[in-house]
Parts: C-alpha cells; sequence; structure tokens
C-alpha cells in the first residue's frame, strides 16, 4: 500500500512569488495528472507526468538570485517545484497499483525514466516485478535490480532477487552476501509507509527466503556451522516449500554429520543422518544423494562406540 505523504495536502496553501505563468502551468499540469490518472488513462499519465518533471525541472535548475532579497522567492519556488514532483510521482505510482499487469509495468518504468531514486519505486518492486512475471518478462527482473540496488541498498525485494539469482547460478559467495544483505535489512523494522500485516507477511517469507539462500550457499562452501545455523532458522519459515525443503535438509544432513564427525559427536551425526533421511524423502536432484549420505553415516555411525 502507498501512502500519501502528508505534505501534499498542503502544497497549494504553499505561497510563492515569481512568474505566474510557469507556477500557473505546474498547477494546471499536475491537475491534468491527477486527472488522468482517477480516468484511469495510461497515455495521459504518462505524457502529463513528463510535462510536470519537464516545467518543475526549469525550476529547480535555474541558478540562484544574486540580490539577497530574491533568494527567499527562489528557494521557495524550487522546494515547491520539487514537492510537485514528487506528488507526480506518487500519482504515477497509485495508477500503477490499479492497472493491469502489462500498464503497470509500463508506468513503473515511466517512473523508474522520472526519477530512479523515487521512493515509491523503493516501496513498489514487489508490484513491479509480479506484474513482469505475469506479463512473461521475467528476465528484465534480475537486470533491473542490478541497476536499482545501488539507489536502494537495503530494499529488500531487490536483494531477494539478487540471492536467488546467484544460487541459481552457483555463485556461493556472491548469493551468501547478498542474503546476509537481505537477512540484516528485514532486522531494521517496518517501514513506516507498510501496514503491519502487510510487514509481517512480507518479513516473514523474506526471511525464510534469506536464512535459506544463506545457508545453501554457506553448506556449498563448506561453512558447516554457519549453514547448520541458518537453516534451522529458515526451516520453520519455508515449511510446505518443497523446493526449498528438499536442499534445506540435505545441507543439514551435510552440515550435522561434519560437524559431528570433527567432533567425534556421534548424537549430532545421527542427526545428519536424520535429516538426509527427509531429505531424501523429497523429490528433486538431491534425493539420490541424500539418501547415499543417509547409509553412508548410518554405517559409521553404527561402528561407533
Amino acid at each position: 500500500m502507498v501512502i500519501k505523504p502528508a505534505l501534499f495536502a498542503a502544497v497549494g496553501a504553499l505561497l510563492l512569488a515569481g512568474p505566474a505563468a510557469a507556477s500557473d502551468d505546474l498547477d494546471a499540469t499536475l491537475q491534468s495528472l491527477k486527472d488522468a490518472q482517477s480516468k484511469n488513462d495510461i497515455a495521459a499519465v504518462k505524457k502529463s507526468a513528463a510535462e510536470v518533471f519537464a516545467i518543475a525541472g526549469k525550476t529547480m535548475a535555474a541558478p540562484p538570485p544574486q540580490a539577497p532579497e530574491e533568494k527567499e522567492t527562489w528557494t521557495k519556488q524550487v522546494a515547491y517545484a520539487r514537492s510537485v514532483t514528487e506528488e507526480a510521482e506518487y500519482v504515477v505510482s497509485a495508477a500503477a497499483a490499479q492497472a493491469q499487469p502489462a500498464d503497470t509495468v509500463d508506468l513503473m518504468a515511466t517512473l523508474e525514466s522520472l526519477n530512479p531514486k523515487s521512493k515509491y519505486l523503493d516501496q513498489g518492486y514487489e508490484r513491479y516485478f509480479y506484474a513482469l512475471r505475469q506479463v512473461k518478462q521475467d528476465a528484465r527482473i534480475v537486470p533491473m535490480a542490478e541497476k536499482a540496488l545501488p539507489n536502494f541498498p537495503n530494499n529488500a525485494d531487490l536483494l531477494a532477487v539478487l540471492a536467488d539469482s546467484a544460487l541459481t547460478k552457483n555463485q556461493p559467495d556472491r548469493a551468501l552476501g547478498f542474503a546476509r544483505r537481505l537477512i540484516a535489512a528485514l532486522q531494521r523494522g517496518k517501514p513506516e509507509w507498510m501496514t503491519a500485516a502487510d510487514w509481517e507477511r512480507r518479513k516473514g517469507g523474506l526471511l525464510g527466503s534469506g536464512y535459506y539462500i544463506a545457508g545453501v550457499a554457506a553448506g556449498a562452501k563448506g561453512l558447516y556451522m554457519e549453514s547448520n545455523t541458518d537453516l534451522r532458522e529458515a526451516l520453520p519459515l519455508i515449511k510446505g516449500n518443497q523446493a526449498m525443503m528438499g536442499p534445506a535438509y540435505f545441507y543439514l544432513g551435510l552440515d550435522n554429520y561434519q560437524l559431528g564427525k570433527m567432533t567425534n559427536n556421534k548424537k549430532q551425526m545421527l542427526e545428519g543422518a536424520s535429516f538426509s533421511q527427509q531429505a531424501s524423502q523429497v523429490p528433486g536432484s538431491l534425493q539420490q544423494q541424500a539418501y547415499h549420505n543417509y547409509l553412508t553415516i548410518k554405517s559409521e555411525t553404527d561402528r561407533m562406540r
């Protein structure tokens, strides 16, 4: 849910001095944008938003006056122009939230072109990526996330996409790095623009992915203690997701076998056997190897006192 900033309610009350024509043009174009959004006229929304930015941009790009008595007026004009562009970003984002998937993609791309650092992009990547998947443009998601991350380094949706992509491409170092950043980002607390219910839903799903990717990547790197810790955190959050549960059990089996073997801890090795057995019951590419691991660990622990 996108929350409209309170400052927009007071924009009309801001007193400005300076050329009336520029101010009137900006106000009129902003109103045209709002009208287009209320009519769900996507083409008009894009056209009016671009015009708002063009008019406001001229004001914001104007050099400050030399005369001290004119600087206050100039400062107010620039502040007003900036507030109008932010409201325009909100309107485009609101239109995208109500649009069909193809139009959502088009409008979010428009917002991205107008201001790649817009806070409404930061708030809207979940919706943006979902719309891209709906229109079968999944291939755009990872490059988009890579391009956007420098602007939003703590955006959980971007980090989740990049962590998953790195794991899929068998890049454990990169996957582990993004997963650690994702987990840290989710610990920062609820974004002010998100409801508590939406936050709990998002946090649980993304945190499960973060711990899962971190655990699998750490396991692939032979970091058994880290992998064991992360995957135990992941288990209650990914319960029911067979695509994740199989690898999670597999690496937990490997982790606990290796950790137990290092310390001659038969109990932990048997725990590794149990996890391996559970992994062998989940269909997937690791199923056969998990069963082999289970038999090997069981045979080894049977010979221990």
